[in-house]
Parts: structure tokens; C-alpha cells; sequence
């Protein structure tokens, strides 16, 4: 991928469900926040990336949001009926309880690829993990945000936060925006790699060298 004429990194997160929030950002070549936005729906963050300067100038990383079927409630795995283990062939289970992502936004993404733009996935969870930026505190509560927003701060150089919190959201696709830059100036297999697929989408992920 050629780096010249690219100046947005744009990261995207993608709620789990219609009521939970989708965030954006986009970071210029200095780590600065040029646009920090919240979304509820596909179309608002359609809009929000048509408005940004054009496909060639703009690389983009988008969230895996988790299926939030499985995740949402605190004993639901625990509850689900357990079947005996079968040797003689593969497991055909009615419910799709035991997939970790969810496929909004899977439409969302190939229309990007198709209108041209430079796309990748990434899962916020795992960046968090190599960058220690996960909290010693319960995450999703204002001091899991404020502890989040302060070591993305510190550790990433992240620049021009804005005086009040950030949600979660924003945050996480503020790590993808990064992401987006690494990958742009980054060598595949020092700064980063390709993890794993999801639907034949190859996970991009940040190594400790980065």
C-alpha cells in the first residue's frame, strides 16, 4: 500500500445491538484527534465516512462487535443446556450461543472495500491486551473510561482529547484509528500481523514491537 496522499486513519466500533452506541475517530500522521463522533446505526456511520476527505486519502479500521446474544447476561453460558461430546463427527448445535462475533456490520464493510477505500478489522480486545490498556477496574464504568482514556493518553501519544470523558466507544475505535496508522507506516510482521479470519476477513493485530 502506498502511504503517499494518505492523511486520516479512521477507526470505527460497531454496537452489538441498534441500542448500544458505535463510535468513530480520526487521527491525522501526529497522533492528533481530528473528529471524534458516537453513531447508532449504520447509515449515521455511512455518513460520517462519506464526509471525511476521500477513499485515497484515508485508511480504516473497524471493530469486531461482539454477539452480544452470548455476552449480555452474566449467567447465560452457564445456563445453556449441556450436551454430551460426540466423537464420531461434528457438533450441530441449534443455537448460535457459542460464536464470540457478531456479523453486524459485515455489510458495512464490504460496501467500503467495494466503493475503493483501504479496509481492515481489528478487535479491540486483543490491542487493549498487547498495549496493557486494560483497566485493574471494572471496564465500561466511568472510572474504567477515565483509566482507558488516560493510558491511551500516556502509552499511544494520543493528542487534542477533549476536556470532558470519552465513551467507550470512541475510545476503542480510537485504537482502531491507530491501528490504521500502523498499518500505514508499520511492517507486517514487526508492528503488526494478520491473526486470524473471521468470515474469510483476515484480524489484524498489533505486535508488543509496535
Amino acid at each position: 500500500m502506498s502511504v503517499k496522499g494518505i492523511f486520516n486513519f479512521i477507526g470505527i466500533t460497531i454496537g452489538e445491538s441498534a441500542s448500544s452506541d458505535s463510535g468513530i475517530c480520526v487521527l491525522n500522521k501526529e497522533n492528533e484527534i481530528i473528529k471524534i463522533d458516537k453513531a447508532y446505526s449504520i447509515e449515521e456511520l455511512t455518513d460520517c465516512v462519506n464526509k471525511i476527505a476521500g477513499k485515497k486519502n484515508s485508511v480504516i479500521c473497524i471493530d469486531m462487535p461482539e454477539y452480544y446474544e452470548m455476552l449480555e447476561g452474566k449467567w447465560r453460558i452457564v445456563n445453556k443446556t449441556i450436551k454430551p461430546l460426540n466423537l464420531n463427527g461434528i457438533y450441530h448445535g441449534k443455537d448460535n450461543w457459542t460464536s464470540r462475533y457478531s456479523d453486524r456490520g459485515a455489510d458495512f464493510y464490504r460496501k467500503l472495500v467495494e466503493n475503493g477505500y483501504n479496509v481492515y478489522r481489528y478487535c479491540s480486545n486483543f490491542t487493549k491486551t498487547v498495549l496493557d490498556l486494560h483497566p485493574y477496574i471494572k471496564e465500561r464504568t466511568p472510572a474504567g473510561c477515565k483509566f482507558l482514556q488516560a493510558a491511551i493518553k500516556e502509552k499511544i501519544g494520543i493528542k487534542n482529547f477533549p476536556s470532558n470523558m470519552v465513551p467507550v466507544s470512541v475510545l476503542d475505535a480510537i485504537l482502531g484509528a491507530y491501528i490504521a496508522k500502523i498499518i500505514t507506516y508499520g511492517e507486517q510482521g514487526k508492528d503488526y500481523e494478520f491473526n486470524f479470519k473471521y468470515k474469510d476477513i483476515d484480524i489484524v493485530n498489533l505486535l508488543k514491537s509496535s
